[in-house]
């Protein structure tokens, strides 16, 4: 016996070896009671690293150990049995993703830096309202009114590409462009040589404006 789960007060499951001939052993599951009675098992020929048993949370068994291939490599082998040793599904359950997600599914740490921030149930946006949102670009313009520079924040620019910054002043002439990238929070521009009054900023995002603001250089 390698290790034993207990099942309830009188029976446990456990994992092991089963040797037939010297020299040559493999995996075994079995059930036993507090009397060490072998009341039920099973072998897994193929199947000859050493095992490891957890209990799962639905009160099934989860079984990790090496299993040997016909071309003579080892692999992993993972299954889960019920208290009786019989192979059930690791999930039954049906999930389904959003296709609509620009990035893939991942685990581990979740970056909550560029997220909306919720503080009730009703401020929940429903799918159409969260990706119309993401849709934009919204630019913040401070210190408004400015004089030597000013500093434009966005949002959402990690779901966007091939992203340009353009200001205009009142006359429609384009006074500065550049580039934004993925990603990107703010940029800084310099107001030397720019004429007092109202500007337009305007960031596109492939070709299409997706934000807007205004500011004055005083």
């Amino acid at each position: 016996m390698r290790e034993a789960v207990k099942v309830n007060d009188t029976n446990f499951i456990a994992t092991g070896f089963y040797e037939p001939v010297y020299s040559s052993f493999y995996n075994m599951d079995f059930k036993t009671d507090t009397s060490a009675n072998l009341l039920n098992f099973q072998l897994h020929p193929n199947v000859i690293g050493i095992p490891s048993l957890i209990k799962s949370s639905d009160n099934n068994f989860v079984v990790a150990s090496t299993i040997k291939e016909a071309n003579n490599d080892k692999n992993i082998y993972l299954y889960k049995i019920d208290e009786n040793l019989q192979f059930v599904p690791f999930d039954t359950n049906t999930y389904l993703y959003d296709s609509l997600c620009p990035e893939s599914i991942q685990s581990g740490t979740i970056d909550l830096s560029d997220c909306l921030v919720w503080t009730g149930a009703e401020e929940i946006p429903s799918p159409e309202e969260y990706y119309n949102y993401i849709a934009t670009i919204p630019i913040s313009a401070f210190p408004n009114p400015a004089e030597t520079e000013i500093t434009l924040t966005f949002e959402n620019t990690d779901h966007h590409t091939t992203m340009l910054l353009e200001c205009f002043n009142i006359y429609g002439q384009q006074v500065h462009d550049e580039k934004i990238w993925k990603g990107q929070q703010e940029t800084r521009v310099e107001l030397h040589g720019w004429a007092r009054g109202l500007y337009f900023v305007v960031v596109k995002s492939e070709g299409k404006v997706a934000g807007s603001c205004r500011f004055v250089r005083k």
